[in-house]
């Protein structure tokens, strides 16, 4: 159905075919719901599983690394790639938007919360097409008092609820 057809109700389907030998097995029908964001809590629900799981969320792909700063100690850059294709994006105008939040937590942290933070993607024709091919890439300067930490890396698609997670080490050399 078009958007402005969710109206929650169930819609009849009726499949009909020019020929006389054929059968046709079909649904009947299906219920016009809209799949529904989640909602404030619901999303700092999922981010906090995210940064507590030790498994990797794989709905939304990321590919991550950290260097070290060199002429800061104990500093890394953190580089985040990810697959804009397993983000919701929509067309308004002549740009793609969406909104992604991101939640960025060293294990050696002392926070009891996590700073969440949002990126609003708004991306022309050709800009949309080069984040399809390369990725969508995210740049963090993060901190540690730590030779050897982690780092654990969560963001979610706010349309979707989708997400992803990476933990990664951060090693001084």
């Amino acid at each position: 159905p078009s958007d402005d057809a969710f109206d929650g109700k169930f819609h009849k389907l009726d499949v009909r075919v020019a020929r006389r030998d054929v059968g046709v097995r079909h649904r009947t029908g299906y219920f016009a719901v809209k799949d529904q964001a989640p909602d404030e809590k619901e999303r700092r629900a999922i981010i906090a599983e995210l940064l507590s799981s030790p498994l990797d969320a794989s709905q939304i792909g990321i590919q991550a690394s950290a260097e070290p700063v060199p002429s800061k100690t104990g500093a890394f850059r953190v580089v985040l790639r990810i697959d804009v294709a397993d983000l919701h994006l929509e067309r308004r105008d002549d740009r793609w938007a969406g909104t992604l939040d991101l939640a960025i937590r060293v294990e050696s942290s002392k926070q009891k919360s996590v700073d969440l933070r949002t990126a609003a993607l708004n991306f022309s024709e050709s800009d949309f097409r080069t984040a399809l091919t390369r990725g969508l890439v995210l740049e963090e300067t993060l901190t540690t008092d730590r030779a050897t930490d982690r780092v654990r890396i969560g963001l979610q698609d706010r349309s979707t609820g989708f997400a992803g997670s990476v933990s990664l080490p951060l090693t001084t050399k």
